[in-house]
């Protein structure tokens, strides 16, 4: 699921015009800072499983679908305006405040909300099926992406 939703992400930004790129560039750098921030969590959670350790990891995936909700809001939808409804109800909805008390059920239902509309999604932009990825591979995607298209001004220069 993380390598076809960094190639959804490409889909998205890669045409972006010269007027745009500037924007392109730091919502994909944005997205990539979130992706690490997961992976992070989630090797500290495989070297030492605690409820700390868990909970922090499903905080990194909520800051992710958050991320991805904003980004969403500017110029670059990510996602089909319809599928990113419930990513919308999810990232601005009280229900999410409640749900951190019980990081497994919270971590269960954002997996399956970012799988179910990174899948429908890669099916609509007819992206081919993924071989199974973790996050080591959607970043060195996604930082591939980064490196072949966009320069440093673009990426940490002025809006």
């Amino acid at each position: 699921m993380w390598v076809k939703l960094t190639e959804i992400i490409e889909a998205r930004v890669i045409n972006a015009n010269q007027q745009q790129r500037t924007h392109a560039a730091k919502v994909v750098n944005t997205l990539y800072g979130a992706m690490t921030n997961c992976q992070v969590a989630f090797i500290r959670l495989e070297q030492h499983q605690s409820e700390m350790n868990f909970a922090n990891f499903a905080f990194a995936i909520d800051a992710l679908i958050s991320t991805l909700q904003n980004v969403s809001a500017t110029q670059f939808e990510i996602f089909d305006p319809e599928l990113a409804e419930p990513l919308r109800n999810y990232a601005l909805g009280n229900a999410r405040l409640n749900a951190m008390a019980q990081p497994r059920e919270l971590v269960k239902f954002q997996i399956m909300l970012l799988r179910k509309l990174v899948d429908v999604e890669a099916d609509l932009i007819e992206l081919a099926p993924e071989e199974f990825g973790g996050f080591s591979e959607a970043l060195t995607h996604l930082g591939r992406l980064i490196r072949q298209n966009y320069t440093l001004e673009e990426l940490f220069g002025a809006a």
